[in-house]
């Protein structure tokens, strides 16, 4: 099997912070009249995260900026497209490799991220057209159809009813978020189709990007094949040029364990006492970012399931009725979110719960013997 990687320019384009950074060798060791970088720090812990700041990029083109998003009806698909095993071809020419599951290998799935599908040579052993490779078939059986909630569903927070609790903290947080842009992604009702998103996630691929081009999202739906840039996917979803020139952060534990950028004091999110386990959690967490963790994790990237797992995302499936112009039938509806208000006193109940003493009958007064 063979891969062509795609790219706009190869020989102009930057690194992409979205890709894994090579490791960091190691550090020369100190002399001992050098003190530990910690010796000057302030006395609470100081936890670093992994973030990448890149300066503002230049104006990137696309082919589909000047397309319109809005404005136009959208043909509807009356079909009910409802999720179906993949069908292998039961008369190819040459003995079809031994299928694979990707539950659990997620690692092997980045290389086809980045690989048009159209060069693979494994087309001849499909017998499906919503796929073009055996990776995109087996993705979709192993990894998505064989779950019984192959997608998760995301919720959309009650703007209002978060302004209604009448807590500073989340007030400044809703302020925080409709500042930044992501008000109108929180609040987003559109119904979405189990089998359109399981499409996408099985077949979608990336083509990088370069100084002057904006990186392109192909997919496959029913199909055909469609495209879309980040700069018009952006446009969808209500941000323009400026949003995408701003600098793009990162932020996990597994960048601290790789080491793989600059260092971050994220310890300002925590109180003073926070301990060193605290870090990465919400414990001892400022209730102000504990509100806007938790408004992001019920909307935008909920902490539900395995690497494999693929959301309901409405705004995926906006952006793909919009490019393909179609409106999909058998559709389901996202639930609210109505978060209540953190109380910090309150002592977490851990362990198991005490099971209930079994109801004992009185006992019996002892009859004497005559």
């Amino acid at each position: 099997m063979t891969h062509k990687r795609v790219s706009r320019d190869d020989s102009d384009s930057e690194t992409d912070a979205s890709q894994p950074c090579p490791k960091r060798g190691k550090q020369p060791a100190r002399t001992s009249n050098e003190q530990p970088p910690s010796a000057a720090g302030p006395s609470r812990p100081q936890r670093k995260v992994g973030a990448s700041r890149n300066k503002a990029l230049v104006s990137r083109s696309a082919f589909d900026l000047d397309l319109p998003n809005e404005g136009f009806a959208l043909e509807p698909v009356h079909d009910r497209l409802v999720m179906k095993k993949g069908k292998i071809n039961p008369n190819p020419i040459h003995e079809p490799p031994r299928s694979k599951d990707y539950t659990r290998n997620q690692a092997g799935v980045f290389d086809h991220r980045i690989c048009d599908p159209a060069d693979d040579a494994t087309a001849e052993f499909i017998d499906d057209d919503r796929f073009q490779s055996l990776f995109q078939l087996d993705y979709y059986n192993s990894a998505i159809l064989c779950k019984k909630h192959p997608v998760v569903p995301q919720k959309w927070i009650d703007w209002q009813h978060c302004v209604n609790l009448g807590c500073p903290d989340m007030d400044k947080a809703l302020a925080t978020l409709e500042r930044c842009g992501f008000k109108d992604l929180l609040t987003m009702q559109y119904p979405w189709n189990t089998e359109v998103i399981a499409q996408f996630y099985a077949t979608v691929w990336y083509e990088a990007p370069s100084e002057e081009q904006h990186e392109i999202v192909h997919f496959r739906i029913q199909g055909c094949n469609y495209s879309v840039s980040y700069g018009r996917f952006a446009a969808i979803l209500g941000f323009g040029p400026e949003d995408l020139a701003k600098p793009l952060l990162r932020a996990s534990s597994d960048d601290v364990l790789r080491g793989s950028t600059d260092d971050v004091d994220l310890s300002y999110c925590y109180y003073d006492h926070a301990s060193e386990s605290d870090m990465f959690t919400t414990h001892n967490m400022k209730k102000y970012y504990r509100y806007i963790n938790l408004l992001v994790r019920q909307a935008i990237c909920p902490k539900i399931g395995s690497a494999s797992s693929i959301l309901s995302n409405v705004k995926t499936l906006l952006m793909i009725e919009i490019v393909t112009k179609k409106e999909f039938s058998n559709k389901e509806r996202d639930e609210y979110y109505r978060p209540v208000k953190i109380d910090e006193t309150a002592k977490k109940k851990r362990g198991r719960k005490p099971s209930k003493p079994q109801h004992q009958s009185p006992p019996q007064p002892q009859s004497s013997g005559i």
